[in-house]
């Protein structure tokens, strides 16, 4: 007859068992991975011992993991950091890496609670960045600086910093091959 599952593990048994590996319980995903080479707990059965993965690291005295949900601005937060750092909305790009650099909101978040014509307006930083190959080629080589990304690794840097896919990448450069040669070999 097999082992019951549900009753393999308790809090008492999971935390003499993984002391010694306390400091591998930085993220879920980074667990899992870790766990399955040592043949640990998954991070579901921590979870569903101690209530949560942060209950889980407070039990092991760690720091706790940071919420993934985005901060919530009022119309009257937004107008002050637009009026304490007006001279920084030069364009989308420069606000959304400065935003990004001091924890502040992207423009898109301005643009959703103020308005798209309000934030051109008070900013002159609405539409969009006209983007040319010296630009790109910056653009690429401050994010990649030793080799050239693959087209999925642009793109999900893409969607997180909010910059142009490799669509507009191979509109100007013809080829990702071609960009890939003039970014970094010329």
């Amino acid at each position: 007859m097999g082992r019951n599952r549900k009753n393999l593990y308790d809090k008492d048994s999971l935390l003499l068992l993984l002391q010694e590996h306390k400091e591998h319980l930085t993220s879920t995903k980074a667990w899992n991975e870790y766990a399955k080479q040592h043949q640990l707990p998954h991070s579901s059965t921590l979870i569903k011992n101690f209530g949560s993965w942060n209950l889980t690291k407070e039990a092991f005295s760690l720091e706790q993991a940071k919420a993934h949900r985005p901060v919530k601005y009022t119309s009257e937060q937004l107008l002050e950091i637009l009026d304490n750092y007006k001279s920084k909305f030069t364009n989308i790009y420069d606000w959304n890496m400065f935003a990004s650099e001091n924890q502040l909101p992207t423009f898109q978040t301005f643009e959703r609670y103020l308005g798209k014509e309000f934030m051109e307006e008070q900013t002159g930083a609405g539409g969009t960045i006209k983007w040319d190959e010296d630009k790109l080629k910056e653009l690429i080589k401050s994010n990649f600086p030793s080799k050239p990304p693959t087209v999925k690794e642009w793109n999900l840097l893409a969607k997180e910093k909010q910059l142009p896919t490799h669509m507009t990448i191979i509109a100007y450069f013809n080829s990702w091959n071609l960009m890939k040669h003039r970014v970094y070999h010329s």
